[in-house]
Formats: C-alpha cells, structure tokens, sequence
C-alpha cells in the first residue's frame, strides 16, 4: 500500500545527476513506472509524489523555456497532460485532477529547470488540498512498494489506451 514518508526519507531517495528529469527521460531507467510515451514525451509515475497517482509528464529533450518550445513538442506535453488526466480520474477516483508545471530555473533540491509537467490527483478536501500544501514535500511524499507500483501503472496504461480520443 502505498504511504506517506517524510521529506528526510524522500530526499534519500532522489537521484543524484546533473538533471533529474533527463535521466528520468530515459526509458530504460525503471521501465516499470512509465505508462506511455512517445517522440517527445514520457509519463511515469512519480515515486515521490504528492499524492496517490501522481503522474510526472516528461519532456524528452533537455528544454528549460516553454516559450522557446516549437509547437510539436508543447502540444505533445499538454496532449499527454491531458489523457494523463483522463487514465487517473479513471483509475483512482479522484475529487479533481491538477496539472502543473513547476520547477526552478535553476538545479534546486527537488525540482529542475528540464520542463516538465505534474499531473496530480487531488483526493482530500480543506486546507491539505491548497497548492501551497499539495505541491510541497513539508508533509511528506506518497511512496510505493514496487508490487503497488507495477499494479498502478497496469491500470493507468490500460486506461491511457481508452483515453486518447476526445
């Protein structure tokens, strides 16, 4: 099942690489956490996410500026955002589905200037599910035993197939 860990726990957890999200990018990196990708994306399930279900929308190329993004790679990004959405309010019944692009221009601790996407199944009420709280990792992170993940990920590419059309 999965459970909350503390943000000391998660930080041991990380990787250490000159870009996360590039080694995250790469396919052959726990191949078992991606649910789909294609020429310009990949979306995995993050091990270390805000909440049950949490959805990583990476882009391929190490890019740092959307505005600078051609529209084939930007419409890739969102399209995927969007049957990420889909699959989850499928799979894991969320009250509601944010989408977000975060992270620093800059290498920080926990975020990254690679674009990418956070497709976030939001599951409570009140105070907890304000952005501030969500897209923090002050209360922790949700992570997985491998046998959840694997079972998670089934679901979410089984669901990916029906929700591509409009």
């Amino acid at each position: 099942m999965s459970r909350r860990a503390s943000r000391e726990e998660a930080f041991a957890h990380t990787l250490d690489v000159p870009c996360v999200m590039c080694a995250l990018a790469d396919e052959a990196r726990s191949p078992d956490d991606i649910v789909a990708s294609d020429a310009h994306t990949l979306v995995r399930l993050d091990r270390l996410g805000a909440s049950h279900g949490h959805l990583m929308v990476i882009l391929r190329a190490h890019k740092t500026a959307v505005e600078r993004l051609p529209w084939a790679p930007y419409e890739a990004l969102q399209r995927a955002a969007w049957r990420a959405s889909r699959a989850l309010a499928e799979v894991v019944s969320p009250r509601r589905v944010w989408v977000a692009s975060l992270g620093s221009p800059d290498p920080l601790p926990m975020s990254s200037p690679h674009l990418h996407l956070h497709v976030v199944p939001v599951h409570g009420v009140g105070e907890e599910t304000r952005p501030a709280r969500v897209f923090s990792w002050a209360e922790g992170v949700t992570m997985y035993d491998d046998d959840e993940a694997r079972e998670l990920v089934d679901a979410l590419r089984a669901r990916w197939r029906l929700a591509g059309g409009a």
